[in-house]
């Protein structure tokens, strides 16, 4: 009788086949994953450099609501491929066409071939003591 222990040739090479197909399997899934991770890293820096931007224009809005914000940088515009363009609008009050009631500030944002855009709409602080 044959008591030898150990595995069959057959046996050594059906895990090698199943284990060269997982290893195929994880090697085609990694670029896909590679990919999606600089995506998600281009979008947090658009996020990041958008979030800095508004508190800027927070707090240029808040010391003196009638200035001008086109003066403001977004921070790392036109640094790795992001390039940001922002754009104002205000409304006036129907009663006084001088008054303005609040600022738009739109954020456009292209980075990695996709464009976002964020918006910030400001009230005039001075409604409340009028």
């Amino acid at each position: 009788m044959n008591n030898t222990q150990g595995f069959t040739l057959v046996e050594l090479l059906v895990s090698i086949a199943i284990l060269g197909l997982i290893l195929i399997t994880i090697g085609a899934i990694l670029p896909a994953l590679a990919k999606v991770n600089r995506s998600s890293a281009q979008d947090q820096n658009t996020v990041l450099a958008a979030r800095a931007y508004f508190e800027q224009v927070r707090a240029q809005l808040r010391s003196d609501f009638n200035s001008s914000v086109t003066g403001l940088s977004v921070p790392g515009n036109n640094q790795n491929g992001l390039a940001c363009t922002p754009t104002e609008t205000s409304k006036t009050s129907a009663a006084s066409s001088t008054l303005k009631v609040s600022r738009t500030v739109t954020l456009t944002c292209v980075s990695g071939g996709r464009t976002s855009t964020f918006t910030l709409t400001v009230a005039n602080p001075a409604l409340g003591t009028l």
